[in-house]
């Protein structure tokens, strides 16, 4: 019964990884050229006065600050949680959906995962069904796709960097390796019971 518990746990936490960070869509490159402001760094003047001289060293402080903060919010803007990424790739394209949706190469990754998701959600009930030949078939399709498109993101150019993919992404593998070990245990549990 313990056995029972924790893989349905494992099932439905999935649904809860889908909350945490998932993909950053700009790189720390990008988001600097999209917050850079130009600074403008004068020679200090020899002759020019201390106070005017500490206050235009302040000035230039206070904008590097700015700076750092406006970065900071850039990346929180385009960090996207597994549910956001879905909607954002699927709901706000173009309306009228065409045989042009298929040639973009971006697409495919991102439909991997809204398979994902139509894998999570059919794993739900097969859990409590206790069918886990089933569950261990579709988590095994499911961390497949997944890392399908995670590489497909790569190969794409979405992601640059390794800091784009976040928390997220890392639980969700970890958790779809403990369903499918979970499954195959009780499935091979069930089978010697038998």
């Amino acid at each position: 019964m313990k056995k029972i518990v924790s893989l349905r746990t494992l099932v439905c936490f999935s649904f809860v990884i889908f909350c945490l960070p998932f993909l950053r869509t700009c790189s720390d490159e990008g988001v600097s050229f999209l917050t850079k402001e130009t600074i403008m760094m004068v020679e200090p003047d020899s002759h020019a006065d201390s106070d005017a001289e500490i206050k235009r060293q302040a000035r230039i402080l206070e904008e590097e600050k700015f700076r750092e903060e406006l970065i900071a919010e850039k990346k929180k803007e385009s960090t996207y949680n597994f549910y956001e990424m879905l909607h954002v790739t699927f709901f706000y394209g173009e309306p009228d959906y065409n045989i042009s949706i298929l040639k973009d190469k971006t697409f495919y990754p991102f439909f991997g995962f809204l398979l994902n998701f139509i894998i999570s959600v059919l794993l739900v009930p097969f859990a409590f069904l206790n069918k886990y030949n089933i569950c261990f078939k579709l988590s095994i399709l499911n961390l497949v796709l997944l890392l399908l498109s995670i590489s497909g993101l790569i190969l794409t150019g979405i992601v640059e960097d390794w800091n784009q993919i976040k928390i997220g992404q890392y639980l969700f593998v970890l958790n779809s390796i403990l369903i499918v070990w979970t499954a195959r245990n009780q499935k091979t549990r069930v089978s010697n019971f038998r």
